[in-house]
């Protein structure tokens, strides 16, 4: 776990220990807990072109840079078509069909989803009014009223995700019947040829074969996404994960703008921890300045906060005993109840004041 030195400034009182590196009295800090991680920025709505058949790229139709429209032609393929290979596109194609169907397995599922989360909108939506009248009322707490508040705007957010998640889904499984309509009627065609089309609007980031490279199925060919919408993959350590909640402040450092500090929120946590890397994948919105010239790919620090706390009493975490004593000057061991901790100090909610002064262990 590390922190940026210079996101969060810390008050420093009169009092301090520099004096005595084996005593000191507790001081009043500001403390921020922040979880330090590593990752990379890649473009919203990203989507990567594969192609489906063998064949040589005769064309391409975009450039990178280039901004193109969902059903846009991206590139051209020439290949060897045998009784096969329309089959095996007709098979594709009607299977795109029966997804693109909104009784499918898949949309019914997500147009569930959406019923769900209206549901649970709208009873958050009546509790949250419930609560602001009760209050008017003077007949709940501020906390209570804040909590109603807090679940209604998660209720709202999560309804209109799953509506969005509906329509996207939606617009994309009818974009893929198209490309297999398309392609299976390029297979039967007399020169042999298809072309993939997009499936969503956005840029042209890369394109990987050159024009007469022969492409083996399901090679990557080109990859397009937002040409102003960013989002932040992070790797998080699998000690630190359990802190982590979906709405986290993240400050966030881009190795090729090292003096600029971004800000964004946690949106997406995945529940796995890799082998290799034992970190989880966690997503997290970032806001670009118009003035950035942002590379997809480019690596990125982040610090998610945890919590944070103005004011608060501290100790140097070294002048602990253990987890929860510390050693006064005249020697005595008193229990304290310890709060929120960074890299050197500790939070202490009670057990000694101010006026305590207290000494390193040995």
């Amino acid at each position: 776990m590390r922190i940026f030195l210079y996101v969060i400034p810390v008050f420093l009182l009169i009092i301090s220990c520099s004096g005595k590196s084996n005593r000191c009295y507790p001081e009043k800090k500001d403390l921020v807990h922040a979880v330090y991680a590593s990752g990379k920025l890649f473009p919203e709505n990203g989507y990567k072109v594969f192609s489906k058949i063998p064949g040589y790229l005769e064309k391409y139709h975009v450039s990178v840079g280039d901004t193109v429209r969902t059903g846009q032609p991206l590139v051209t393929l020439k290949s060897e078509v045998s009784s096969l290979n329309v089959e095996a596109a007709r098979n594709l194609m009607e299977l795109a069909r029966k997804n693109a169907d909104k009784s499918s397995p898949l949309l019914q599922s997500l147009q569930q989803e959406v019923k769900s989360a209206g549901s649970k909108y709208k009873l958050d939506s009546a509790n949250y009014s419930r609560f602001q009248a009760l209050f008017k009322e003077q007949a709940t707490s501020q906390v209570q009223l804040d909590q109603a508040k807090t679940q209604f705007e998660i209720s709202s957010n999560a309804y209109q995700k799953a509506k969005s998640t509906y329509q996207s889904t939606l617009e994309r499984l009818e974009t893929e019947y198209r490309n297999a309509r398309i392609q299976y009627e390029a297979q039967q065609s007399s020169n042999n040829e298809y072309t993939l089309v997009s499936a969503v609007s956005g840029m042209v980031y890369d394109l990987i074969p050159k024009t007469g490279e022969l492409i083996q199925p399901s090679a990557l060919v080109l990859e397009i996404g937002s040409r102003n919408k960013y989002y932040a993959e992070i790797n998080v350590d699998e000690t630190d994960v359990s802190y982590l909640n979906t709405e986290q402040k993240v400050y966030l450092k881009i190795d090729a703008f090292p003096d600029k500090m971004l800000e964004g929120r946690i949106t997406e946590i995945f529940p796995r921890i890799s082998g290799a890397s034992r970190t989880s994948k966690v997503y997290a919105s970032v806001t670009i300045p118009s003035d950035m010239k942002i590379f997809s790919g480019m690596s990125l620090e982040a610090n998610i906060i945890i919590e944070e706390k103005k004011n608060v009493l501290t100790i140097p975490r070294d002048f602990l005993l253990g987890k929860e004593k510390v050693i006064t000057s005249s020697g005595d061991t008193l229990l304290v109840k310890t709060g929120v901790k960074d890299l050197t100090r500790v939070e202490i909610v009670s057990g000694i004041d101010a006026e305590t002064e207290i000494q390193k262990p040995k």
